[in-house]
């Protein structure tokens, strides 16, 4: 009896942390000179285009509390390659934009560059209206008959070790950039189109589900508590 009771606490206890919940992602403006930059294209059919200054420094927050994983800081860089196409835009008496995206961006750690989070953004949506504006997607939006999601959202090694064998994320996915000081930069993109930049701020959320194996635990503890029948 002793035996199996053991077996079912060491079982449960390495998944006492594994429950299914949300993760928060964000970081604050960095405080840095515009380090957002993009451009809307034109009526020709060129596209535009959103990228972030991968050299600025910021500190990206995850909270897992909800999931009992409690809060952890990272210093992160982020790299970004987003194409805005189909969008509207007016530029007078001021900036009007609106239109779709499509792309990936990366958060890695500063110290070692190891991913932290990577994002496949399939459908998103872009607006700005005068000097505020934001960029945005969710795994829901047009999700396709492949089965494509809007977003989607994978863990690098960095968060990965944080999740240890306890979890891993799952949709539904969002993710929000919010623009402030948007500003015509003066210059222009190779196809002529004004270049603009801005401050950036970032919000995203993650469901979080036990990883298999977590699920294996609670099964071989399901095994080791079942009493054994005597056979004379």
């Amino acid at each position: 009896m002793k035996t199996w009771l053991a077996c079912a606490a060491c079982a449960l206890g390495a998944t006492a942390s594994a429950e299914a919940g949300l993760f928060f992602f964000t970081f604050d403006d960095p405080s840095t000179p515009l380090e957002t930059t993009f451009t809307f294209g034109d009526v020709e059919g060129n596209n535009g285009s959103i990228t972030y200054d991968a050299t600025v420094p910021l500190t990206l927050a995850i909270d897992g509390s909800d999931a009992g994983m409690g809060v952890s800081e990272v210093e992160a860089n982020l790299t970004m390659s987003l194409v805005i196409d189909a969008a509207m835009v007016s530029e007078s008496p001021f900036l009007f934009a609106l239109g779709t995206i499509s792309g990936t961006f990366e958060f890695t750690r500063v110290s070692d560059g190891e991913s932290i989070l990577s994002a496949q953004v399939n459908e998103g949506l872009v607006n700005a209206a005068g000097t505020s504006g934001s960029f945005f997607s969710n795994s829901t939006i047009d999700q396709d008959e492949q089965g494509d999601l809007g977003l989607d959202f994978t863990a690098g090694p960095v968060l990965q070790d944080m999740l240890g064998e306890a979890l891993e994320l799952f949709p539904i996915y969002d993710a929000s950039f919010t623009l402030t000081n948007i500003r015509d930069t003066g210059d222009v993109d190779n196809n002529g189109n004004t270049l603009y930049a801005a401050n950036t701020a970032f919000t995203a959320t993650s469901n979080s589900i036990p990883a298999p194996g977590a699920v294996a635990l609670v099964g071989i503890a399901g095994l080791c508590a079942a009493p054994r029948r005597r056979v004379r």
